[in-house]
């Protein structure tokens, strides 16, 4: 059993899966090109998003990763597991001295879902460092990555499995 938000039900419905702890990414505001010195940054992508809901292809079950019909942002939303930022340049994939400082946090516990642990992250560019560590079973993956306006995001689809170590309650299940 996993819960689905149906939405819209008198247009054209979508489904989400609820999140019940904090799922947010923040592309920070700040560059330290040669890890010189921090230095403030403006553009489009600065800000953190948090996501409340994530919409799902109940088909099978892949996140629309952007979707952003149930975000917060300040600045523009960025899509749901990418670490990013334009904090400094990591040669060939190698981190740097200082940074990144671009965050992302996967958390779906109590959702009875987690992201397939065969999804892998991948580097946006040859100047990007990242990392994804799973944490409580697979349910939270912390993401860690950045670079000349880079970082790591998802190799393929992020999608749902259930987790066989989450049993959610049945009453409280509902269909669309």
């Amino acid at each position: 059993m996993v819960r689905i938000y149906c939405h819209n039900m008198s247009g054209v419905p979508s489904e989400y899966v609820t999140l019940l702890h904090t799922n947010k990414g923040d592309y920070p505001g700040v560059k330290n090109f040669g890890c010189n010195g921090e230095e403030p940054m403006t553009g489009p992508k600065v800000g953190v998003t948090n996501f409340s809901r994530v919409k799902v292809n109940v088909e099978n079950m892949t996140v629309i990763r952007k979707d952003y019909e149930f975000t917060s942002s300040s600045g523009q939303p960025n899509p749901y597991g990418e670490g990013l930022d334009c904090y400094n340049r990591h040669s060939e994939n190698v981190q740097s001295a200082c940074g990144p400082k671009g965050t992302f946090l996967i958390d779906t516990r109590g959702t009875g879902l987690l992201i397939n642990t065969n999804i892998q992250w991948q580097y946006k560019n040859g100047k990007s460092w990242g990392i994804a560590r799973r944490f409580h079973n697979g349910t939270v993956i912390e993401i860690l990555g950045g670079g000349p306006c880079g970082g790591v995001k998802p190799a393929g689809d992020l999608q749902f499995v259930i987790n066989t170590n989450e049993d959610l309650d049945a009453q409280s299940a509902a269909s669309c």
